[in-house]
């Protein structure tokens, strides 16, 4: 009986430490959106916004319902409105310099201009990306508090204005800064 408690006593040990809690910089938001099913979808899931420096922002994507192996568009959308079926109320793509469309590391292109994520096997997408073209930080011309974050239903070409001929949008969130100052990640 106590060889099974320790035993118990190690792995949940072991748990609290390999999913623990990362938390920023003290001067640091966390952001979150929750995003919910659009266009009939099953997408579901967070995508976490940190703050890693005073340049550049780590977004975490934990999203599941795709179609195994699809690829799709990625944008944060200038409006923090995801209400009805269709998420219709979004906006244009988050562009604070008013430049064109592209790709995630095409300096020309919106800052809301993500790229592309790609679903596992199990239609599963859990993966980051790092960008120097948004801000976590509420008073910055670059923010994307309270905007939203829009998952398409096709792969971006990251050329064709204004959305990259990716399609329906099939999940959407908003995005608020979390509830405490750290989100639990697995990354």
């Amino acid at each position: 009986m106590i060889a099974k408690k320790i035993k118990l006593m190690v792995i949940t040990c072991f748990t609290a430490i390999s999913c623990s809690s990362v938390s920023t910089n003290a001067d640091s938001k966390v952001l979150l959106a929750k995003l919910k099913a659009k266009n009939g979808s099953n997408i579901e899931g967070n995508v976490i916004f940190r703050q890693v420096d005073s340049n550049n922002v780590r977004i975490e994507f934990d999203l599941y319902g795709f179609k195994p192996g699809s690829s799709h568009g990625v944008h944060i959308h200038h409006k923090g409105n995801c209400y009805g079926l269709e998420a219709q109320y979004t906006g244009s793509h988050f562009s604070p310099n008013n430049k064109g469309h592209g790709g995630l590391y095409d300096q020309k292109s919106h800052a809301g201009d993500l790229g592309n994520i790609v679903a596992n096997q199990a239609g599963v997408i859990k993966t980051s990306l790092v960008t120097d073209k948004i801000s976590t930080q509420e008073d910055s011309k670059f923010s994307v508090v309270k905007r939203s974050i829009v998952i398409h239903q096709e792969k971006d070409d990251l050329e064709t204005d204004p959305k990259g001929g990716s399609g329906k949008k099939i999940a959407c969130g908003v995005i608020y800064e979390s509830t405490k100052n750290k989100v639990s990640s697995n990354y």
